[in-house]
């Protein structure tokens, strides 16, 4: 259906080798991969909670030069870690963390070799390696509900791998709390949305980036975010919703008590993966269907769970004994998603539609901009 650029492909297994095993087969395009961490804090809000004003960690992605030591998927797991107090990482930081959450997840269920086999599996990118000459779009990430950058960390190395930088906070949840009731949604999903501004703000400052192109990716209760960013942000030129909250009848309401939403001036094209085997999440694409001056994109996803439109669906797919359930097809569904979300980031932002095109046995649902 979809094809790579062949000589892409053949370039990057000469430089710079195989795929990591939790990418299960997926192909890197023809960059190297940087990884680098921005602390800064918005000093216009506080949070109660830590007392102080309120920290953004920024994970940022982006095409490097060369590769140097590759980083581990543990590495990223430290960094949540570190999320508010925003100080250098230590050794001492790293064991902690790796032994807090692996104890975590054993209390859950999962075995210690799945454990340990998933925090110690290379990934693609190096930290602070040197960037590639040029400049890149940017991909804002919106994490779902009490997410971290490493819930994405696939989906933004192969992405960046492609000649894109994207960049990512924690979910608001991390910093401000949970949610008490659907009364928070929207000021929550506005909390993350002026997180993502911050984000924006940052990277622009950024020589290698492109401050004229910016897209939106975001998973679950980060697709809330995402839509009150391209509300406010009609310059936005993809958004991408990972089995999004924007097409969820369970908590729909939160948009009822946002005087400044109008469907009219959302023109970002939205592409929106979706799933039918969760109770907690029921599809309902009025929301959507609203949205009537842009072009919008429904997929469904057969026999995936909402969490697994993460990274977390990569380590299940690489290592079996992570969650014996997940099924035979989780791998390439993964795969597939990671595929499509380039391809029309690529149509939407890099104006190459070359492998983007409307197909009756991949799309559910296309809905024309009026």
């Amino acid at each position: 259906m979809r094809k790579f650029v062949g000589l892409n492909l053949i370039f990057f297994a000469v430089a710079y080798g195989q795929s990591p095993k939790l990418w299960n087969g997926l192909k890197p395009g023809p960059f190297a991969v940087g990884f680098k961490i921005i602390n800064t804090r918005d000093s216009l809000r506080t949070v109660e909670a830590l007392g102080s004003i309120r920290p953004i960690q920024i994970g940022v992605w982006y095409p490097a030069s060369a590769i140097s030591t590759r980083m581990t998927y543990g590495d990223y797991i430290a960094y949540s870690f570190k999320e508010t107090d925003l100080t250098e990482m230590t050794t001492d930081d790293q064991i902690k963390s790796m032994d807090v959450y692996g104890k975590f997840l054993e209390s859950n269920g999962i075995p210690a070799k799945a454990i340990q086999d998933w925090f110690g599996s290379e990934m693609l990118a190096s930290l602070n390696a040197k960037e590639a000459d040029g400049v890149f779009p940017l991909v804002i990430v919106a994490q779902g509900n009490f997410h971290s950058a490493h819930h994405q960390a696939v989906l933004a190395e192969f992405l960046s791998s492609y000649g894109y930088v994207v960049a990512t906070s924690p979910s608001q949840t991390k910093i401000s709390g949970p949610l008490k009731s659907n009364a928070e949604v929207l000021p929550s999903a506005i909390d993350q949305k002026k997180d993502m501004e911050m984000i924006e703000k940052q990277l622009r400052q950024c020589s290698f980036v492109d401050k004229e192109k910016t897209a939106i990716v975001a998973h679950s209760l980060g697709a809330r975010a995402g839509l009150v960013f391209v509300n406010d942000h009609p310059s936005t030129m993809a958004f991408v919703s990972l089995d999004g909250g924007i097409g969820n009848k369970i908590g729909k309401e939160w948009i009822s008590g946002w005087n400044e939403f109008n469907p009219q001036f959302v023109r970002t094209p939205i592409l929106h993966f979706y799933e039918d085997i969760e109770e907690f999440i029921v599809p309902d694409f009025e929301l959507i269907e609203s949205l009537q001056h842009c072009e919008r994109y429904i997929v469904k996803i057969d026999s995936m769970h909402h969490y697994y439109f993460s990274s977390l669906g990569f380590v299940a797919a690489a290592i079996p004994e992570f969650d014996p359930t997940s099924g035979k097809d989780l791998a390439s569904n993964c795969n597939r998603i990671a595929v499509e979300t380039l391809h029309f980031l690529d149509a939407c932002v890099k104006k190459d539609s070359k492998n983007f095109v409307i197909s009756a046995g991949s799309y559910s649902r296309y809905l024309k901009a009026k």
